[in-house]
């Protein structure tokens, strides 16, 4: 009996792990992109590229940004420039909030360093099928920034179901 009692709660845990495990977005694509030197230069943009193969799911798009604790500014403005399967390209400018006025973080840190996610985009869109590539470059006044370690690029299927 002891031992039947040990392999029904071995296989409850195996199916509760398989449960929570499930549970969540599906993330589609994920890469982290590491600074060198934690010097981010405006000739040197983070490169990312995923394919996308259903148009009808809505994605959301989230940046994870690792900087240095004593990163001396609020926020990082980026410059996105993405490029669709055609060919065809758009730049946008965005800014990066990773702390409040106060300058407290936006996300987390472990001894000097800090994590910060930022949903980037939610519930887009893909219209075309096919290899997108999306190139993330500082765009700041001054061409070297010093302080931002690291930014993962993920794509995960929105909670909205496909219209």
């Amino acid at each position: 009996m002891y031992k039947n009692s040990k392999s029904a709660i071995f296989l409850v845990l195996n199916v509760v792990l398989i449960a929570l495990s499930s549970c969540g977005p599906k993330t589609i694509y994920q890469e982290n992109k590491t600074i060198d030197e934690n010097i981010w230069t405006k000739d040197k943009p983070l490169v990312f590229e995923f394919d996308v193969k259903d148009t009808l799911t809505k994605y959301d798009i989230v940046l994870g940004v690792k900087y240095k604790e004593d990163f001396k500014y609020i926020n990082q403005y980026i410059s996105v420039n993405t490029t669709f399967p055609n060919k065809k390209k758009i730049e946008d400018i965005v800014s990066l909030e990773l702390t409040q006025n106060n300058g407290e973080t936006n996300g987390k840190c472990s001894g000097s360093t800090c994590t910060v996610p930022i949903l980037f985009q939610e519930k887009i869109t893909f219209p075309l099928l096919g290899k997108y590539t999306i190139a993330i470059g500082q765009h700041s006044r001054m061409d070297t920034i010093q302080g931002i370690q690291s930014m993962e690029f993920k794509l995960v299927e929105s909670s909205v179901k496909k219209s």
